[in-house]
């Protein structure tokens, strides 16, 4: 039943975004394809729309990465162990979203939020995401 309203729920969030249109995808092989990606993502959405993806990315890169090894990094202050850990999170992220469109980014967070629900996690605490 619970995979019947998450189901449901991904339908609803896909009608709603637009979904059904093929549109520009992220990449996050880089730092410079990700920047480069979103920001020919962004300049379809609405306003609306561009606020539901980056609370969506931001969730998602919230689920995928450990606060902790971040703040250690940054902490650390060697500039190799917060490019590795910067690294570390490009990679996370292109296995979760990579080639996906705004609203599969959307659908994605919100049904990673339903499984966080439903677990007991609270505010994307990292969960290590779920599969596609």
């Amino acid at each position: 039943m619970k995979f019947l309203n998450v189901l449901v729920l991904v339908v609803v969030m896909m009608g709603v975004v637009g979904c059904g249109e093929s549109g520009p995808t992220i990449d996050f092989t880089s730092m410079e394809t990700a920047k480069a990606s979103e920001k020919k993502m962004r300049e379809r959405l609405s306003a609306a729309d561009k606020a539901k993806l980056n609370a969506s990315m931001q969730y998602v890169s919230m689920s995928l990465t450990d606060p902790a090894e971040i703040l250690k990094a940054i902490m650390g202050g060697k500039k190799d162990a917060k490019e590795t850990e910067g690294k570390k999170v490009l990679i996370r992220l292109n296995e979760q979203l990579g080639g996906m469109t705004a609203s599969e980014i959307i659908a994605y967070a919100d049904k990673l939020k339903a499984e966080h629900k439903a677990k007991g996690i609270k505010d994307g605490a990292k969960s290590g995401g779920v599969a596609k």
